[in-house]
């Protein structure tokens, strides 16, 4: 029963919610494969929501840290897909990655 609420809650987050912020997981930038979400869901179905909590929690610590380096290297000319192309430091034209409409739903939470 939780296994089956965690994959609904994850399907209705990729589906919903995920592609109107218009930003992708830092973790996938950095590392390719999927991203965070899809990894969780991936788990959750093969081994249930206890067994899979180690490894969900390895993931996240590890998408934290490329999220870390990533913001580090802001204002030096990097994407930076976690938190926007658009900010002051980074222009939007020099991320292909950042639609018009990340830019403007990242404004939003400036």
């Amino acid at each position: 029963m939780l296994s089956a609420m965690s994959l609904w809650t994850i399907d209705f987050y990729q589906r919903r919610i995920s592609p109107r912020k218009g930003l992708i997981c830092t973790y996938r930038a950095v590392h390719g494969g999927t991203g965070c979400s899809g990894f969780v869901r991936q788990r959750i179905a093969e081994t249930g929501v206890l067994r899979a909590m180690p490894a969900i929690a390895a993931r996240f610590a590890a998408c934290q840290e490329a999220a870390g380096n990533s913001k580090k290297r802001r204002g030096k000319g990097a994407c930076d897909l976690a938190y926007g192309c658009c900010d002051t430091l980074v222009g939007v034209n020099d991320c292909a990655a950042c639609s018009a409409d990340a830019c403007r739903l990242f404004s939003l939470f400036r």
